[in-house]
């Protein structure tokens, strides 16, 4: 049972998320209205129908049937659902648009957070947008990103000027689950700013701060040593993308941050004179650096290189990137060439990564990355593609159990060609793949060493009354700790069109068959049916069939039938 402090905790940040929303409304029917009364002073035509609306709605219903004779097979699906997406935005006078969106399901009717994914972005013109409730972040690679706030934020773009600031909270308390090791986490708050000048995105110079703070207020139920400990983060960073001449592209950014790991620990004293509210250094604060730099040369349309390098300090951690890596080095060369007048297309990188920046690991990892791939339209009925990959990562550790040197490498190739043939026309395409996995630790070698190979085709005949057949086989085979799994498997559709391609029809049967100890065979088979009703959308309907029978009895996976139905409605009004 959650305690007071608890309950006190979630309602002020369902109260800020509330506020901030609420806030972004009021502001937007301000501009509107300020907005039509420009316009009537300034005796333009006004627009016949002042409040435009336009939304899209997706409906979906689903029925599943699953059965078996051993009793350890379990539905993988629910008998029933019920799925709705819908969309709408509201344009006022002065082009200020108003989306909304609206995600619904009989599987998921709990909301744990006030508007639950719901937000509302208003844009005024060109130059203004505000944001209210669930948003999305782009604003640098070593500031934030990843996150989804819920509160409310603005963007000011007048000329080449930008501005734009965020209050939110990107992470919500939730209490410990002591059965899953699961230790709770604190409701996180993040404020953020950006200016700079150019709106171009070739040419423009950016200053971004991003501030976050773990709320503490939300005491969580467990005891003080097994509560996780709050964080606190202040980044900074100056971006930055140039065009100095037309055949030159530049960009790059240098950020700093301040990150504490556990608030709790006590204060020290410092030098720089720093709001505590903004930053309050502890036993536990490090402080560190990164940067990055990205150069494209273009002094032909036939041929480019790219220049890439990247910094980031072991002590480089800012809470709005959830998975940035730190203590890395990375530098990557990448030129690509168009040869035999852009039938040919070449493409070649190579790059090498290393930790251990400072000398404070046992080992430093060195990583090698290499890919290249070919285009060849070869004739104006006949293609090549062919892709390499090479990833090689090695720790010279003094310790040979724990040496690590492994090498990953895939090549695949796709050869495609279009001819007539049976009164139609008819296009086959293969695809050969080989995924290899070599590790030289000699301990481990014989248990992670794996071989993928997987060849797969297909055909399509399309005939001029509308009626097509696709052919699809496929065969893999997987050898690893000394065992070998392969399938194979072969599809056919056959579809038609009606009344102008109103009405689409698709019949689908295939086999597969899974051998490794034993063999196991899957058969399925489907009907497809769609129906174009102009304004009232789109219709469609789904029924398919899928039996499984299982060699091994005692297999984890049981013999078993399934037989699953839909109904999708799309439309826009």
């Amino acid at each position: 049972m959650k305690n007071s402090d608890d309950t006190k905790s979630v309602s002020a940040a369902n109260y800020r998320c509330i506020t901030a929303v609420f806030a972004c409304i009021l502001t937007t029917i301000t501009v509107a209205v300020l907005s039509l009364q420009y316009t009537v002073a300034q005796d333009k035509p006004a627009d016949s129908s002042i409040v435009k609306f336009r939304s899209s709605a997706i409906v979906s219903a689903d029925f599943y049937h699953g059965s078996s004779s051993d009793s350890t097979f379990r539905p993988r699906l629910q008998p029933f659902s019920v799925r709705s997406i819908v969309r709408a935005e509201i344009t006022l006078p002065s082009d200020i648009a108003l989306p909304f969106e609206f995600y619904g399901s009989t599987q998921n009717i709990t909301f744990q957070q006030p508007f639950n994914q719901l937000g509302i972005n208003p844009r005024i013109g060109s130059w203004l947008t505000l944001h209210a409730g669930f948003f999305s972040v782009m604003q640098s690679d070593f500031t934030f990103g990843d996150l989804r706030l819920c509160g409310g934020g603005i963007e000011i773009a007048p000329g080449d000027f930008w501005l734009s600031a965020a209050y939110g909270i990107g992470a919500f308390m939730r209490e410990p689950i002591p059965s899953a090791n699961y230790p709770g986490e604190y409701s996180r708050i993040f404020a953020l700013a950006s200016v700079g000048y150019g709106k171009s995105i070739s040419d423009n110079i950016r200053l971004n701060f991003s501030f976050a703070k773990d709320d503490t207020a939300a005491m969580l139920s467990l005891a003080d040593s097994l509560r996780p400990p709050p964080r606190d983060n202040l980044a900074a960073s100056m971006s930055f993308a140039l065009n100095p001449v037309s055949w030159l592209s530049l960009g790059g950014e240098t950020a700093a941050t301040v990150y504490t790991d556990d608030a709790r620990l006590p204060a020290i004293n410092y030098e720089m004179n720093l709001p505590k509210f903004l930053i309050e250094p502890r036993i536990s604060t490090r402080i560190d650096g990164a940067a990055k730099f990205s150069a494209m040369m273009k002094p032909s349309k036939n041929w480019n290189v790219k220049v890439d390098a990247k910094w980031i300090g072991p002590g480089f951690v800012t809470l709005g990137w959830q998975a940035l890596q730190n203590d890395v080095l990375d530098v990557t060369l990448a030129p690509s060439a168009r040869l035999v007048d852009g039938t040919l297309n070449f493409r070649v990188s190579g790059g090498v990564r290393f930790n251990n920046l400072r000398n404070n690991r046992l080992a430093a990892i060195r990583r090698i990355i290499a890919s290249a791939y070919i285009g060849w339209q070869i004739t104006p009925t006949l293609g090549l593609d062919v892709q390499y990959g090479n990833y090689g990562m090695r720790s010279a550790h003094l310790n040979d159990t724990l040496r690590i040197q492994n090498i990953f490498r895939n090549l695949n190739v796709s050869p495609r060609f279009a001819f007539d043939w049976l009164g139609g026309v008819n296009s086959v395409s293969a695809n050969y793949s080989l995924q290899d996995v070599d590790d030289k630790n000699v301990f481990s070698h014989d248990f992670t060493r794996s071989v993928a190979h997987t060849i797969s085709a297909v055909h399509i005949l399309s005939l001029p009354s509308g009626l097509n057949f696709t052919t699809t086989t496929l065969y893999n085979s997987f050898a690893a700790a000394g065992i070998v799994t392969s399938v194979t498997s072969l599809t056919e559709t056959v579809g038609q069109s009606y009344f102008d391609d109103a009405l689409s029809l698709a019949v689908t049967a295939g086999i597969n068959t899974v051998s490794a100890v034993a063999s196991d065979k899957q058969f399925t088979a489907g009907i497809n049916a769609s129906y174009f009703m102009q304004k009232s959308g789109t219709v469609s309907i789904n029924i398919s069939t899928n039996s499984f029978t299982s060699a091994q009895q005692l297999a984890q996976t049981p013999s078993f039938r399934e037989l699953t139905a839909g109904a999708t409605w799309r439309v826009t009004f």
